[in-house]
């Protein structure tokens, strides 16, 4: 793995190519994009896996209204856990009818850059990732987000890397 790709401090909007689209990918290298929580989202998540690429990306905590808000969680206060969502843009009967999951479904609203599906399209784009808990301290807890696979990246290297950012 190459060291850390970091996204920069620049806000992304709707019709700005996202930081990995600018980064250059190596043959050969993987880069691992590390974001802070104003930078998780599944269109920055999309545009690092299209590129064959990791992100780990810090998130609100599991309490709020933030990316990871609405999944079921494992009654522990500490996890480590695997989820498949699809997105759409479209609350059409037909695309929902359309769709079948084991996995979480999302809309992304008009407001939510997502460039892979065009508003009130019925198109669908599943993303695949994993949702880390631990404690930072007595009382508090991070949350991260990432494709980073479990067995090279267990919990306290996942820590490590986001530490180094």
């Amino acid at each position: 793995m190459a060291l850390p790709a970091l996204f920069s401090a620049l806000r992304l909007s709707h019709h700005q190519t996202t930081t990995v689209d600018r980064h250059d990918v190596l043959d050969g290298i993987k880069n691992i994009y590390i974001g802070d929580r104003g930078y998780c989202s599944y269109n920055n998540m999309a545009h690092v896996v299209e590129q064959g690429q990791y992100f780990l990306f810090r998130t609100k905590d599991i309490h709020s209204k933030g990316l990871v808000g609405n999944f079921n969680f494992p009654d522990a206060e500490s996890f480590d856990i695997d989820v498949s969502v699809i997105l759409v843009r479209s609350h059409s009967k037909k695309v929902l009818a359309d769709i079948h999951t084991e996995g979480y479904i999302r809309f992304v609203d008009q407001a939510a850059a997502f460039d892979y599906i065009e508003y009130g399209s019925y198109d669908t784009y599943e993303l695949s990732f994993r949702i880390l808990r631990f404690p930072i301290s007595t009382s508090t807890y991070e949350c991260i987000v990432t494709n980073l696979p479990r067995d090279e990246f267990p919990v306290e290297r996942i820590k490590t890397l986001y530490n180094a950012r």
